[in-house]
């Protein structure tokens, strides 16, 4: 039975992620405006994103980002979809792992105990 549940987490787990590349719409403004922003000079992107509040390390990976992998649509958008696949399992770890859990969540978190279903058995590590 773990072993059907654990490969259904798999697939699951991987159509999300074929899911995720796939797209057939243009840039989003808020996408295209990030672009723009990681195009710019390595010396001037933290002064673009001042106004904005954020911070400016996501602009300065992606600007390295598409000079290796280009500027396309597919291109700029796997960057973020990289990072999301890769959060998955440390979220997972960090959940399963009550010690850390109650320095990363706060106490509301904690009180439900778990976002991935209280560390089912079929748990990773």
């Amino acid at each position: 039975m773990r072993t059907v549940v654990g490969l259904f987490v798999v697939v699951v787990v991987a159509a999300g992620v074929v899911l995720r590349f796939y797209t057939h719409s243009a840039l989003w403004l808020d996408e295209a405006l990030t672009v723009d922003r990681a195009r710019l000079p390595l010396s001037q992107i933290a002064n673009s994103v001042k106004h904005d509040g954020a911070p400016p390390l996501y602009y300065y990976l992606l600007h390295f980002w598409m000079q290796i992998f280009g500027q396309s649509d597919l291109a700029t958008r796997s960057l973020s979809g990289l990072i999301g696949v890769v959060s998955l399992p440390v979220a997972w770890r960090f959940e399963c792992d009550q010690p850390v859990a109650k320095l990363v969540l706060p106490p509301i978190d904690r009180k439900r105990k778990s976002m991935f279903g209280h560390c089912a058995p079929w748990a990773l590590g």
